[in-house]
């Protein structure tokens, strides 16, 4: 299973910072710029948009749901009573409706996978996951399922990752966390699934305070929070899959306190619902980057900022998977030592695996450490950071792209003064089966930091293949009506020097700029919503030429 990357999502505890520091250096309001009729990059983009509507609430994903050679955009509507889907198609004028159909008001989220086929929206409600079929306006029951789901206090439709390939078949199956352990769920060739298993030890941190998108809630536990939108993602992670035995089948591993609880594949394609522990010779305290910020669950803002309490560590597990393309996986841990949640040290421990006749072993002196320069890896998940580990430069080798941002008493300062926030990218390049302990390559981005009304503007990155070269794109805001794009090359710069602008209108959320697959000439497209409390919601779309 591919590193799940965590997520460059701001949340609230890192937008504060930065949106109070911009709004107090008294940056003039600006409204939301409009796509310029002559935006320049039209050489590498087609402009089309699309009013949506004025539900309070919106949600919107693409998929191929028709089977042909483009994708659909589907828009959910949610209100306080029924909800709807709207289905666009691609036609020869741009976006048009195709479909419209209610839903059922009880979904608590949703999610596309690729069924017998055809991509299909996968909806979930108390009790009952179902995918939905807009043609026929049916919803085609899976699976009876009751996970402990908090909703958030709108109505709003999430859409929550629960699905991906864990066997190595190339088909999806359900993939949907707990706070027991996991509900895994087989596809068979014809489209139907296997029976649920539950896996997995349950949530570690189930009794330490409440983690939520606003920080730590003293009130309630962890457990009591349960699975949300904000904490599906984080109980995703600690789901690992690697063949583990050697037997050309992928296993399903989890962390257990101090080993891993592995559920080894059959012929079939399923796994045993018995487990068996195996031992790893390698240093860990816990497993995922959010256990961290439980060291700092009593900090106020000052001890944020400036770190007052003592200097702290904690070794968490990241990642399993095969690094350097021997066929065995390979474990990655992160170390993060600091005295604020705001300031982190981090280095990356890069332990590669040893077949023997025993399975897979890991050795703490077969192993290299990063080292990176950034201090903001800690403020995970909530930071303005994220790790990539993929082949950037399609040279075969999987490579690391840390993304680092400075917010806390210095990253102030730069908002404050400056008007800006400062990306910090540094790129581990394999080599010879290896990593250097230092990155290779460095780049600093500054996009430009704006006030949308009463929202700051904080830019989008993202990484894509939009010119079908097979190398990863850099994709930032430089502002909130151009885009910068630094396209990959082969070598140790990794993306070009200077980028080329393209003129978009880009809203405040970054969570509300995306890539996807809009036709099948395997080129990323850009996909931007602009919601609105004054008129209809618009979408944008940037399809690669």
């Amino acid at each position: 299973m591919p590193v799940r990357h965590i997520h460059s999502r701001i949340r609230r505890a890192g937008r504060r910072i930065i949106h109070w520091s911009v709004r107090f250096a008294g940056l003039s309001l600006l409204g939301c710029a409009t796509t310029p009729s002559a935006a320049p990059g039209e050489d590498l983009f087609r402009h089309y948009e699309l009013a949506t509507g004025t539900a309070r609430h919106q949600t919107v994903l693409t998929g191929f749901f028709r089977g042909g050679e483009n994708a659909e955009l589907v828009v959910l509507h949610a209100g306080n009573g029924a909800h709807q889907l709207a289905m666009y198609g691609f036609g020869s004028s741009g976006w048009e409706e195709v479909a419209r159909a209610p839903l059922r008001a009880g979904i608590l989220f949703v999610d596309v996978a690729r069924i017998n086929g055809r991509d299909r929206l996968l909806t979930y409600e108390t009790g009952r996951l179902s995918w939905f079929d807009p043609e026929a306006a049916t919803e085609r029951r899976i699976a009876d399922l009751r996970i402990r789901f908090t909703r958030s206090g709108s109505p709003r439709i999430p859409h929550l990752d629960v699905t991906g390939d864990v066997n190595g078949d190339g088909l999806d199956d359900l993939v949907i966390p707990d706070l027991d352990g996991f509900w895994i769920s087989t596809q068979n060739r014809d489209g139907s699934f296997s029976g649920l298993q539950q896996m997995g030890p349950a949530e570690p941190y189930l009794h330490e305070p409440g983690l939520t998108s606003a920080g730590i809630d003293q009130s309630r536990s962890y457990g009591d929070v349960g699975i949300s939108e904000f904490t599906l993602p984080l109980y995703r992670d600690r789901l690992h899959a690697a063949d583990i035995d050697q037997d050309g089948r992928r296993d399903l591993l989890f962390w257990n306190t101090d080993r891993f609880d592995v559920y080894r594949q059959d012929t079939s394609g399923s796994f045993s619902p018995v487990s068996h522990a195996i031992s790893a010779d390698v240093p860990i305290d816990s497993e995922g980057i959010y256990s961290r910020t439980f060291d700092f669950s009593d900090d106020g803002v000052l001890s944020f900022l400036f770190g007052f309490n003592e200097k702290s560590r904690r070794t968490v597990l990241y990642a399993l998977r095969d690094l350097n393309g021997d066929g065995v996986a390979d474990l990655v841990t992160l170390t993060l030592a600091g005295r604020s949640l705001a300031r982190q040290s981090s280095r990356y421990r890069v332990h590669f695996g040893a077949a023997s006749t025993n399975g897979v072993t890991f050795d703490r002196d077969n192993s290299v450490e990063l080292k990176p320069r950034g201090r903001a890896t800690g403020m995970q998940p909530w930071g303005y950071a994220s790790q990539s580990f993929r082949d950037f430069d399609a040279d075969g080798d999987v490579d690391i792209m840390l993304r680092h941002v400075k917010i806390g008493f210095g990253g102030m300062g730069r908002a404050l003064v400056g008007r800006s926030v400062a990306l910090d990218l540094e790129f581990f390049r394999m080599t010879d089966g290896g990593y250097p302990a230092h990155p290779d390559a460095t780049r600093k981005i500054r996009p430009r930091l704006d006030l949308l009304g009463k929202a700051v503007f904080l830019p989008p990155v993202m990484l894509g293949d939009i010119d079908g070269d097979r190398r990863a794109d850099l994709l930032v805001g430089k502002s909130s009506d151009e885009l910068d794009i630094y396209r990959g090359v082969p070598g140790a710069g990794v993306f070009t020097r200077h980028p080329q602008t393209v003129g978009v209108s880009l809203p405040n959320d970054e969570r509300n700029s995306w890539l996807a697959h809009l036709n099948r000439d395997g080129k990323k497209d850009l996909v931007v919503y602009h919601p609105s409390d004054t008129g209809p919601h618009r979408l944008i779309t940037l399809i690669a030429r």
